[in-house]
C-alpha cells in the first residue's frame, strides 16, 4: 500500500480542505473505538497529483529524499516537526536562523503560499505554490515522511 494513502490529515488541513469542491475523494471518515469511545477519526491520501506538480517546483533547488546532499536549499526529509531554520550543513539566513518555531500544518502551509511572509529577507527566490490543493499536499507528503509528528 502507498505511503500517501496511509497518512493522517491534521485538523489544520482538514479545515483547510473542507470545501464542497475538494472534499469529494479526498476525505473518508471511520469511526474507530479508542477506550471504549466511539470517535471519528479523518483520513485522507495525498493528493499525489497535485503533489508531483508541486514537489517538482521544490526539487529545482531542494533535495527530498533522506541523506541527500543540501542543493540551493536545504534538504526538506523530515522538516515537518523540525526547528525552522536549523539542519546540520546548511546555512540559514539571518532571520530563519532566529525562527522560533517547529514546521506545522500552519507555517508551512504560510511559508509555502508566500515565503516573504514568514521570512522577508529569505534567500528563497520563489514566491509560493499559488495553488492551495498543491500546498495541502506538499503539507501532508512532508508531514507522512517524517517520523517526529
Amino acid at each position: 500500500m502507498n505511503i500517501m494513502s496511509q497518512s493522517v490529515f491534521s485538523p489544520y488541513l482538514v479545515r483547510k480542505i473542507l470545501s464542497p469542491v475538494v472534499v469529494a475523494g479526498l476525505l473518508i471518515f471511520q469511526t474507530t473505538s479508542l477506550f471504549g469511545k466511539e470517535q471519528k477519526v479523518e483520513t485522507a491520501a495525498c493528493d499525489e497529483i497535485a503533489l508531483n506538480r508541486a514537489l517538482g517546483q521544490c526539487k529545482a533547488c531542494h533535495s527530498v529524499e533522506k541523506g541527500e546532499t543540501h542543493l540551493t536549499g536545504p534538504n526538506l526529509h523530515n522538516v515537518y516537526g523540525r526547528q525552522a531554520g536549523k539542519v546540520r550543513g546548511f546555512n540559514f539566513t539571518g532571520d530563519l536562523k532566529a525562527a522560533k518555531f517547529k514546521w506545522d500544518d500552519e507555517k508551512l502551509d504560510r511559508f509555502l503560499a508566500d515565503p516573504r511572509s514568514l521570512f522577508p529577507n529569505t534567500a528563497m527566490a520563489f514566491g509560493g505554490v499559488e495553488q492551495e490543493t498543491e500546498r495541502v499536499a506538499l503539507v501532508c507528503y512532508f508531514r507522512s515522511q517524517t517520523k517526529r509528528y
